[in-house]
């Protein structure tokens, strides 16, 4: 048992046929096709790829991690807690007084942080007590007795009890204000600063997995043309070999009324072996872009299911685009990932200058807060009502209003010194490469332009150097025929149109690659099939 491929070129000459068969002693089979054009194998891939997942993963980590560093810090937050107190202070009767206090305590704090690093609160507290006061009184009572005609007096004593209950309602509510004026100032505006660094790292998550998704797209487009390509010099290679068997048949009946000598028939047979021999080495190498393929798409279908025709489509999407080389490399600062990333790190390492920066200042707080109270002494529920109001409305006592400032000033930080001078070397640096980068990639640019200029030019040329060797292959078989050249002539005319037509096929796969490269550098590579590269991605 032993694999064939076999190929044809439909009517249209837009696709090829490729049929892996599994040939017997003898079998008939019913085949079934298989479509695998260029930008549906692109979008299957991208889905089932465990490596995009992945990617995706990140890029949404990413995502949640700004959102949480940057959005959710100047939320306001409203944090509510609660406590219960019992204490008992037990004299054992020698202080003549026990104490035993219940303490309820209810406390709703609401803060909001600014990007001014301004701290806003509203405390509010509500303390209820139960207090209950057992107080003992001893009264000395003199008895007297006659013992003996004697007149003895004994003392008595006589304890009373006084049970004394108290029950207190207090709220309060405080509203609190806390502005640093110099450190992480008004002017300084640090959150600020770190929002824009956490949405940084955002941006740069997203262009390092955009550039990996890209970078993933461009080897799975590498294999598919490889695979286009491969089929093509399989064809061609396929061709030659029919050619040279139909031409060994004609020298062995030469050869066999002595019309050729032996050397010819010998040179016939040898060269038939070599067209053999590339056949075996293009199966190969099309058999090794299949497997590629179908670990890409997670399935073994077509290399188990002999009934396949793949249909695999010619059509290259970008085509012949006409690119205009100062229109490319200009624009290449702003489409191109690579740079982004550079430009945003240099960004960054900024921002974190200037935050190590405000971390050594001196620091000048203003701080003020304005307290409203009530109070009541009974346990009725009007005058816990009150209570609330007089917190409001009453007299002067029943406020507290404090303002002041608050200053330190840091004099040995050798940490945040070493930071800083950490940063610079950092910023420092990133404008070093981003400088770098722009330069390699305005140079690779400029040779990938030339490239496809080039092998555009090269792709014609060869086209015409085919069509004349097809010429010039036609008259020699016919001088063949007629006994003007050798075998080993004949073969040198085959061997130069198969030349001609592998080089045209190796220059049109340059060709594509190069495109590719390119759109891939311009970061256009997935918006090219129509892939949404969004900044939701």
């Amino acid at each position: 048992m032993y694999y064939t491929f076999c190929g044809r070129t439909s009517p249209s000459g837009g696709a090829f046929m490729l049929k892996l068969i599994i040939s017997g002693f003898f079998m008939l089979f019913l085949y079934s096709e298989y479509v695998l054009d260029e930008k549906s194998f692109l979008y299957q891939v991208l889905q089932l790829s465990y490596d995009v997942k992945i990617i995706e993963h990140t890029m949404a980590e990413a995502r949640a991690a700004e959102i949480v560093k940057s959005g959710a810090m100047y939320k306001p937050t409203i944090d509510m807690s609660g406590s219960v107190n019992k204490s008992l202070n037990d004299t054992n009767n020698l202080a003549n007084h026990n104490t035993e206090s219940d303490i309820k305590t209810l406390s709703v704090k609401f803060s909001k942080v600014f990007q001014t690093k301004t701290i806003l609160s509203f405390n509010g507290v509500v303390a209820m007590s139960e207090t209950e006061s057992m107080t003992y009184k001893t009264k000395s009572i003199s008895n007297t007795n006659t013992i003996g005609g004697m007149n003895l007096v004994f003392p008595d004593y006589k304890t009373t009890n006084y049970l004394e209950k108290k029950t207190s309602f207090e709220p309060k509510l405080t509203v609190s204000l806390v502005q640093p004026l110099l450190k992480e100032g008004l002017f300084l505006m640090p959150g600020r600063a770190m929002i824009r660094l956490n949405k940084n790292f955002r941006k740069i998550s997203r262009h390092t997995g955009m550039a990996a998704l890209e970078s993933y797209a461009m080897n799975v487009l590498m294999q598919y043309h490889s695979f286009v390509i491969n089929m093509k010099i399989f064809e061609i290679n396929r061709k030659s070999c029919e050619d040279m068997e139909v031409l060994d048949q004609k020298n062995e009946k030469k050869f066999s009324i002595g019309v050729i000598n032996e050397i010819d028939r010998k040179f016939s047979a040898a060269s038939l072996l070599k067209e053999k021999l590339s056949i075996i080495e293009s199966e190969k190498n099309l058999r090794n872009d299949l497997e590629k393929l179908c670990t890409a798409l997670k399935t073994n279908f077509l290399l188990e299911d002999v009934n396949n025709t793949i249909l695999v489509s010619d059509v290259f999407s970008p085509g012949q685009p006409d690119y205009r080389a100062d229109e490319i490399i200009s624009a290449l600062t702003n489409t191109s990932r690579e740079l982004a990333i550079a430009r945003l790190t240099v960004e960054n390492n900024e921002l974190s200058l200037r935050m190590i920066k405000n971390s050594i200042m001196p620091k000048l707080d203003l701080t003020a807060s304005f307290t409203m109270k009530g109070f009541t002494n009974t346990d009725n529920s009007s005058d816990r009502t009150g209570s609330i109001n007089r917190m409001f409305r009453e007299a002067d006592d029943y406020y507290d209003f404090y303002a002041g400032f608050e200053f330190s000033m840091p004099f040995l930080t050798p940490t945040e010194r070493a930071s800083k001078i950490e940063k610079q070397m950092a910023l420092q640096k990133a404008e070093g490469e981003m400088k770098s980068k722009i330069d390699q990639l305005q140079v690779d640019t400029g040779n990938l332009l030339r490239d496809i200029a080039y092998l555009h030019k090269a792709m014609e040329s060869y086209r015409e150097i085919s069509s004349h060797y097809d010429r010039m292959l036609d008259l020699a078989r016919r001088d063949y025929d007629n006994g003007k050249i050798s075998a080993k002539d004949l073969d040198d005319y085959m061997r130069m149109a198969r030349g001609a037509q592998i080089s045209l096929a190796v220059h049109d796969m340059r060709y594509r690659l190069s495109v590719l490269q390119l759109e891939y550098k311009r970061g256009n590579l997935l918006s090219l099939y129509g892939i949404d590269t969004g900044s939701n991605l």
